[in-house]
């Protein structure tokens, strides 16, 4: 992923400043130690740059062209982007709908239209996840954490006493033993 991130980089240097800016971009990221050490930890942010990366370049031709087929290939990317982070659902709200609705040239129903096209691609690739939660977990649901690096390091032990800074497991079923 991080080889694909580093050419996508450098393709949206190229479109936003031309190819001199596209060869120092990807030249930039191929050296840029928090893009490519999180391939050896299996981390997901490798993946998601190369997303953001695209996403924004979809974006870039979306607002060039606002036809259909680039308002879902805008969404399925936020989709994919979705799956690596959740956060990165905001790319819909923040991204997606201004692009399409600012085009006043569009009638307002082809407007429309299109971000139910592109909040549609999106939905299509985040409906396995969400289906999958669902069966499992009685609700769906985006990430896979629900915030168990906070619901697993605060507790007292965290706060106060001897240990005070330190990350203490504070889940009743597997508690560190912190005296």
């Amino acid at each position: 992923a991080t080889i694909l991130a580093v050419v996508a980089v450098g393709l949206l240097g190229r479109r936003l400043g031309g190819d001199r800016v596209g060869l120092v971009a990807a030249g930039l990221a191929a050296v840029y130690p928090a893009l490519w050490i999180n391939d050896g930890m299996l981390q997901p942010e490798s993946l998601l740059a190369l997303l953001t990366a695209l996403v924004l370049l979809a974006a870039f031709r979306l607002d060039e062209e606002p036809s259909r087929p680039r308002a879902a290939v805008l969404g399925g990317l936020i989709g994919l982007a979705t799956l690596t982070r959740p956060e990165m659902l905001l790319y819909a709200p923040l991204l997606l709908l201004p692009l399409v609705l600012r085009r006043s040239e569009l009638a307002r129903r082809e407007r429309f239209r299109r971000v139910l096209i592109g909040l549609g691609a999106t939905l299509l690739v985040l409906a396995p996840w969400l289906v999958l939660n669902q069966v499992r977990f009685g609700r769906p649901s985006l990430a896979n954490s629900q915030g168990s690096v906070i619901a697993e390091s605060s507790c007292a032990s965290t706060y106060y006493g001897r240990f005070i800074g330190y990350q203490a497991n504070c889940h009743p079923d597997f508690p560190l033993p912190i005296e």
